[in-house]
């Protein structure tokens, strides 16, 4: 288990922004923001079935709360805390050496991730922007030692299409 904290500066609380220059709409801190936090848990297991196999496996889930918001309407916006929410996924990785001199990897990651704003949320912005992270992704790695210290690595990757 894991705790982090992002802790508000003097500027989230007392910035002040004329956004358009006769003052029409005015972005301003906030004396009543928080800290953002996340805990986070995870487990894993490793494993070395054979001496030219390895094997990773892991977990975590993630809850977050008093996420940054934009609360107000036009003509002054400011920071608030009202999102939470929660993410999980896992991650496997097989590692073969293939001879004495060339080894390889393959690895799949899975993620999943829910955000969603208080009910008195004035912000409207949160979903498409926040939530923009691929749900699979897929690597293939290879490392062969040559002759006159000279390696050559050579990686490949594919992540999913973004939401």
């Amino acid at each position: 288990m894991s705790r982090g904290v992002k802790t508000i500066s003097r500027s989230d609380r007392d910035i002040r922004v004329n956004l358009i220059p006769s003052g029409a709409v005015t972005f301003t801190g906030s004396p009543d923001l928080q800290s953002e936090e996340v805990t986070s848990y995870e487990l894993g297991y490793r494993a070395l079935p054979h001496s030219d196999i390895q094997i990773s496996m892991s977990g975590f889930y993630s809850l977050y709360d008093h996420v940054r918001t934009i609360e107000g309407n036009t003509p002054v916006l400011m920071f608030g805390n009202k999102e939470g929410g929660k993410t999980w996924g896992g991650e496997i990785i097989a590692g073969l050496q293939l001879t004495t001199r060339w080894r390889g990897a393959i690895g799949y990651t899975y993620l999943r991730e829910y955000l969603a704003a208080d009910f008195e949320s004035t912000d409207t912005r949160w979903g498409p922007f926040e939530l923009n992270d691929p749900k699979h992704q897929i690597s293939i790695e290879s490392a062969l030692e040559l002759p006159h210290q000279t390696q050559l690595d050579v990686r490949a990757r594919y992540v999913d299409a973004l939401p």
